[in-house]
């Protein structure tokens, strides 16, 4: 499991390269509506690792994104289904038609979900220009992230919005999951456009899911 979210960019990388030209320019339009609306928000580069906790920890969009990614993984309705035939190759072929046939999801479901993952991907990267994965910062991410959305789930505790029994799973998962899509985000957008920003993130939170559905499911989640 450790292998494989470590060649996260990697396989990410090397699955969205091949993305046709036409995936590109069907949605072109609203990668750029997307960014032009995101550009309005303010930008805050530049800050300390500290400081980017900090405001990772009280963002909602971090924790509306962190909240959605795990919970498309751990509400879905044929969860077994997708984790024993989910092939990257049909994937990349299939797009969300596949994706909705192997998870039960239905196609509104999927793509509400994904639309809002690709919208909050879009606010956090032009936000937090630290957050996009440069080849180099994959540690860097995955901390700020393990220590931000440990903050966030501490106050979740706090106010009883969280279930003590299943915590220990989520504070060691969720942030290699969240960490996972923002990085396979980058890579599958830079290759895929639309398609690939959110299929970069759906490799990313299959690495790193199965641990989170084998932890829930061994503490009776």
């Amino acid at each position: 499991m450790k292998k494989a979210f470590s060649i996260l960019a990697i396989v990410s990388l090397s699955l969205f390269t091949s993305c046709s030209n036409n995936d590109n320019n069907v949605d072109d339009n609203s990668v750029s509506s997307k960014t032009i609306l995101n550009n309005q928000s303010s930008v805050l580069g530049d800050l300390t690792e500290e400081e980017l906790i900090k405001e990772l920890s009280t963002d909602q969009n971090f924790i509306e994104y962190g909240s959605i990614t795990f919970s498309l993984f751990e509400n879905m309705p044929n969860k077994n289904n997708f984790r024993t035939n989910f092939n990257q190759a049909d994937f990349e072929q299939g797009k969300e038609a596949y994706f909705t046939q192997l998870t039960g999801y239905s196609n509104d479901e999927v793509s509400i979900a994904l639309d809002k993952m690709n919208e909050l991907l879009a606010t956090l990267y032009n936000k937090y220009p630290q957050l996009k994965y440069n080849g180099q910062n994959q540690e860097f991410i995955e901390r700020v992230i393990e220590k931000a959305d440990f903050i966030v789930e501490e106050n979740l505790a706090m106010a009883a919005k969280r279930n003590p029994a299943c915590q220990a799973c989520v504070n060691k998962w969720k942030p290699r999951m969240i960490a996972a899509t923002i990085i396979g985000g980058v890579v599958g957008g830079a290759t895929g456009g639309f398609f690939g920003a959110w299929g970069g993130a759906v490799i990313g939170f299959v690495g790193a899911g199965w641990g989170a559905v084998d932890c829930l499911e061994a503490a009776g989640c």
